[in-house]
C-alpha cells in the first residue's frame, strides 16, 4: 500500500475517533485513535522505503520508525 494510501485511512480514523468522541462512545474513540496512530507509523515506514510488519504493536512500530529516523530514535531513547 502507498504512503497516500495510509495517509488518508489515517485521516479517516481520526476523523471517526473525534464523531465518536463527541457522541461518547469513549470506547470507539479510543480504537480509532489507535488505528490512526498505527497507520500514521506505518505510513511513515512505507514512505522511508522500509517494510511493515502486520502488527497492531504501536511499541513495536515505534522501534522500528525509530531505527529510521535518528531523532525519532533519540526521542525513544530519552522516554525510557
Amino acid at each position: 500500500m502507498s504512503f497516500r494510501k495510509w495517509l488518508s485511512k489515517v485521516e479517516k480514523n481520526l476523523e471517526l475517533a473525534k464523531h465518536s468522541l463527541e457522541l461518547g462512545y469513549y470506547d470507539f474513540a479510543s480504537f480509532h485513535a489507535q488505528q490512526c496512530a498505527e497507520k500514521a507509523l506505518k505510513a511513515f515506514l512505507v514512505a522511508r522505503g522500509r517494510p511493515i510488519k502486520r502488527t497492531h504493536d504501536i511499541g513495536e512500530l515505534i522501534i522500528l520508525c525509530s531505527g529510521v529516523d535518528s531523532e525519532l530514535q533519540e526521542t525513544v531513547q530519552r522516554r525510557h
